[in-house]
């Protein structure tokens, strides 16, 4: 059996992933079988054109579950513009959650992570800008999607924010570093472990 991880740059990165990944391992699970499908600067509007096609690929295996975390980069800002808004964003969601549903019913989404604006108003590497106002924005939209829809949803940003205040997860400003991403498998984890009970 699989289990899909679907993400951005955050995802790509291995972190909480790997994390979920090594769970399985030490628990002797040897029949769950973790992807991780994150792919760097994706939006949703992205994972929407990929996701079927990748996920048909591994659908031989069986699906267990499938985890979405997806949505900063959404709302991002380049050059003065935004890139999406709130309600392109929730008509991704509905997409991404319709298409999961024809491999499982066990589907979560992961809430949003804030940035660090003294590093991402713009961020280093580009002119882009990252605001935790338009981040929250996304996440909401996100939890309300979740909730009306009755689908899993881990919530992140205010559990990172306030774990921000005390210590720098966030070097770059946008990517968690390593307790940075233990502290979202915490999160991700018992939702998880909940559903494939």
């Amino acid at each position: 059996m699989a289990i899909l991880i679907f993400g951005d740059s955050i995802t790509a990165a291995d972190g909480w992933v790997a994390k979920i990944r090594q769970n399985f391992k030490d628990t002797e699970n040897e029949f769950i079988t973790v992807y991780n499908l994150g792919v760097g600067g994706d939006s949703a509007d992205d994972l929407c054109t990929r996701f079927d096609k990748e996920t048909q690929a591994r659908s031989r295996y069986g699906i267990e579950a499938i985890i979405f975390a997806i949505g900063v980069n959404d709302s991002r800002v380049e050059d003065d513009v935004n890139y999406s808004n709130p309600e392109r964003y929730q008509d991704s969601l509905i997409q991404l959650a319709h298409q999961a549903k024809k491999y499982t019913e066990k589907i979560i989404f992961v809430g949003l992570t804030p940035c660090s604006e003294e590093r991402t108003t713009p961020v280093s590497w580009r002119n882009t800008t990252y605001t935790n106002e338009r981040i929250k924005m996304f996440d909401m939209t996100l939890r309300d999607f979740c909730r009306m829809n009755s689908i899993s949803y881990v919530s992140v940003f205010e559990s990172f924010q306030e774990k921000q205040k005390h210590q720098d997860m966030l070097p770059d400003g946008i990517h968690p570093n390593d307790t940075g991403h233990q502290l979202i498998y915490n999160l991700i984890q018992p939702k998880l472990q909940e559903l494939l009970n």
